[in-house]
């Protein structure tokens, strides 16, 4: 479970690293 939670969270950064405007835009159109 550890080595899958800490591959998670390396996605996760890669994914905030990457989200930028796209991902703001998505949360304040809902």
């Amino acid at each position: 479970m550890d080595k899958y939670i800490e591959g998670n969270k390396a996605a996760w950064e890669e994914a905030f690293d990457n989200r930028d405007a796209s991902w703001g835009a998505d949360i304040t159109e809902r």
